[in-house]
C-alpha cells in the first residue's frame, strides 16, 4: 500500500490585504475564513490492476467548541481493471464528533450514473433506512452502504474516467479544547478487497479552540467609528472618525 499523507491550507483574503497595505489603510477584523486539513492516499487492493485513491477532508484545520465541520470521504478508481461492487464506506472518528445525519450527501460516479444522493427528507434523491447508520457497530463510527444494487458502486476503469464515490457528513465539535486532535480516518469494502481497517486512523489532524477565542489575534484595526486612534488618513490630524473620504483615492493611484 502506498500512502502519502499531505495537508494543506487555503488562507483567503490575500487581495484585501494586498489592497490596504497600497493604500496604507488598516483593515477592521472581519470573519475568519476556515482552512481545509486534509489527508489521502493510494490503496492497492488483493487483486492485481486494482488501485484506489482515496482522501479525508476536514473543512476546518481550528474550529471553536459548539461549531460544525464537514468530513468528506473519496475513493477514485486509479487502477487499470473494473472494481466491482463497492459494499460500504465507513467513518472512524472521535465520539465527540457528534454526526448530523440530516447533512449527509453521496455522490455517485459510476459506469452510467453521475447522482447523489441526501438525507434531509428533501425533494432531491433521498437515501433509503439502513444505508446511512450514525453509529453502525459502536460509537464513533458511521456507514453509508451500497445504494439500488451490486452495480450501482461499481468504479469502473480509472484509465479513462476518474469513476468515483464521495461522502460528506457535518459534524458538531464538542470536544475539548485541544492543539492536535486525531479526526480518524476511514475504510471501505468492495468484491474487489476493502483495506482491512489501516486507514481508520489515517488524518487528518486539526486544533480545537474554546468558544471565545480569536483564530487571528491582533489589534483588529479601527471600524470607522470612534476617534479615529490608529486609522487617521495622511496628513488628518483631526482625530477623526477613521473616514475614507478625505482620501484622494484615484489621483494617489495616478488615474486621474
Amino acid at each position: 500500500m502506498t500512502q502519502n499523507i499531505w495537508f494543506r491550507r487555503a488562507v483567503a483574503g490575500v487581495g484585501a490585504s494586498v489592497l490596504a497595505a497600497s493604500l496604507g489603510v488598516g483593515l477592521g477584523a472581519g470573519v475568519a475564513s476556515a482552512d481545509e486539513a486534509s489527508a489521502s492516499g493510494t490503496f492497492d487492493t488483493n487483486v492485481a490492476g486494482m488501485k484506489i485513491d482515496w482522501s479525508r477532508s476536514v473543512s476546518d484545520d481550528a474550529p471553536k467548541v459548539g461549531e460544525v465541520v464537514t468530513i468528506t470521504n473519496t475513493l477514485t478508481n486509479s487502477g487499470t481493471k473494473t472494481l466491482h461492487g463497492l459494499k460500504w464506506m465507513e467513518d472512524h472518528h472521535p465520539t465527540c464528533l457528534v454526526p448530523l445525519p440530516e447533512s449527509v450527501e453521496l455522490t455517485v460516479i459510476s459506469s452510467g450514473k453521475d447522482k447523489t444522493y441526501f438525507n434531509d427528507g428533501g425533494s432531491g434523491p433521498q437515501l433509503e433506512a439502513g444505508e446511512y447508520t450514525a453509529d453502525y457497530r459502536n460509537d464513533g463510527v458511521t456507514q453509508v452502504s451500497r445504494i439500488d444494487g451490486l452495480n450501482d458502486w461499481q468504479l469502473t476503469n480509472g484509465s479513462t474516467k476518474s469513476y468515483s464515490a464521495t461522502w460528506s457528513t457535518d459534524y458538531r465539535v464538542d470536544c475539548a479544547v485541544q492543539p492536535a486532535l486525531a479526526t480518524g480516518g476511514l475504510t471501505w469494502n468492495s468484491t474487489a478487497g476493502g483495506n482491512a481497517g489501516v486507514l481508520t486512523s489515517a488524518g487528518p489532524t486539526i486544533a480545537v479552540l474554546a468558544k471565545d477565542s480569536d483564530p487571528n489575534p491582533g489589534d483588529g484595526g479601527n471600524d470607522g467609528g470612534g476617534n479615529g486612534s490608529g486609522g487617521n488618513l495622511p496628513g488628518d490630524s483631526s482625530g477623526g472618525t477613521g473616514s475614507l473620504g478625505s482620501l484622494d483615492l484615484f489621483g494617489s493611484l495616478g488615474l486621474k
